[in-house]
């Protein structure tokens, strides 16, 4: 008792205590996460128990007076539940403040800000910057042209407004063809908030399928006031996301150009292989990973697989957008090397690549290539899993965990200062 009452000893005891409970969480997220990747965990398992308690801790992060940004950020990388991602996306891009209080007042100066100069900058777009309008207009056409939630009057003219004046605000880049497709999941998830509570399904119903009437009429009765605010959060939310990748839209993109190369180097370090046949059949990586970097693989993936991993990219902060997406794209380009080995000639590989085979892939798929990424970022000098197959993660996952724990024993019991 009187050692426990000693204020130094009692400040040890609760720093120990709060090591446990943070590996112990640390442990079930890589439990969990490899069990998912490998398929060990029915469908049921996951549905009721593991759901339900995802739910109760976005419910009580996000609701909290103020929200831990850290834990937000821990609990989206693994996936935000429908219900609760637009608040996460506002918050996780900054646009949304920490403080509960706060956020009712902040989000309706800012969407009042953004509809006075938008307003101002679109009436006199003709003459402030005709070729920029007319690019745009261009565009938007070809912006989730098998959506169509993006084939609405009233929406192409939210899009085009949007993205003209951030190219007013932002001269230095301007508008660069491109960035129409990153708009996509952010007015998805933003308007599925409006209409549906969070239920973006509803919204990304091919056009050619006949039962695609809900959306029509949800997009039809969506006020006018509603659609605007839907516009004003795409637009600060795609602004907090294109600071962090600016470079990349600049004169000679050239954000885009060391990603290349890094993506490069990196595919190097994990699949060397790979890399030789791709160089003997004149393939060169800026050929086909130039639009992987420009559309942040908006256009080789669904966009379901896109806000999924969206959910990670913005849980990572600044660096989700530039370096981590690097490392998902070396886990997409080595989950399909043995289809590309086969391939001898240089047309078969450059339309192979231009056109990857994910059009069925769903959140299990997207997942997986998370996952993937996440083990090629944190392999101890770039050396590459055991399995070339993201279906082989957990065993190269646990192999590195073991690694990484047996070398830190070692070094504890070789270090002079333990007897101290």
């Amino acid at each position: 008792r009187k050692r426990l009452s000693d204020p130094k000893v009692s400040f040890s005891l609760e720093r120990t205590l709060s090591f446990f409970a943070s590996l112990s969480r640390t442990f079930i997220n890589i439990t969990y996460t490899s069990a998912l990747t490998c398929g060990c965990f029915t469908r049921n398992f996951i549905n009721k128990p593991t759901m339900r308690y995802k739910l109760e801790s976005f419910e009580s992060s996000v609701t909290a007076s103020f929200v831990n940004k850290s834990n937000l950020c821990q609990l989206s990388w693994n996936g935000i539940p429908n219900k609760y991602r637009a608040t996460c996306w506002k918050i996780l891009c900054g646009y949304l403040p920490a403080n509960l209080s706060r956020r009712e007042s902040a989000i309706k100066r800012k969407r009042h800000e953004y509809m006075d100069f938008a307003s101002k900058f679109h009436s006199y777009s003709s003459s402030l910057n005709p070729e920029t309008l007319r690019q745009v207009q261009v565009d938007l056409p070809r912006t989730a042209p098998t959506l169509e939630i993006f084939q609405d009057a009233r929406v192409r003219q939210c899009l085009e407004r949007l993205l003209f004046t951030w190219a007013m605000r932002h001269p230095a880049a301007s508008y660069v063809q491109g960035i129409n497709d990153l708009i996509t999941p952010l007015f998805v998830v933003f308007v599925s908030d409006e209409c549906s509570d969070g239920d973006v399904d509803a919204f990304l119903l091919d056009d050619r399928d006949h039962s695609d009437l809900s959306v029509a009429s949800s997009i039809l009765q969506i006020s006018t006031e509603s659609l605007e605010n839907v516009e004003a959060d795409c637009y600060w939310c795609l602004t907090s996301i294109l600071v962090r990748i600016q470079d990349h839209y600049t004169p000679d993109q050239p954000g885009i150009q060391r990603m290349v190369h890094q993506l490069e180097d990196i595919m190097t370090q994990i699949n060397e292989e790979l890399c030789d046949h791709l160089s003997r059949n004149g393939v060169a990586f800026i050929t086909f990973a130039f639009r992987w970097m420009n559309c942040l693989l908006i256009r080789e993936l669904s966009l379901k697989c896109i806000i999924r991993m969206w959910d990670s990219h913005l849980s990572e902060g600044g660096d989700g957008f530039e370096n981590f997406h690097v490392y998902v794209c070396a886990a997409l380009l080595d989950c399909f090397s043995e289809d590309l080995k086969r391939l001898t000639e240089f047309e078969d590989l450059i339309s192979f690549l231009q056109k990857l085979p994910t059009s069925e892939w769903g959140k299990n798929e997207i997942e997986m290539l998370l996952s993937q990424a996440f083990v090629f970022r944190n392999l101890p000098n770039g050396k590459k899993a055991e399995s070339p197959c993201v279906r082989k993660l957990r065993p190269s996952l646990m192999e590195t965990l073991t690694q990484k724990l047996t070398s830190s024993r070692r070094s504890r019991r070789q270090s002079p200062e333990r007897g101290r």
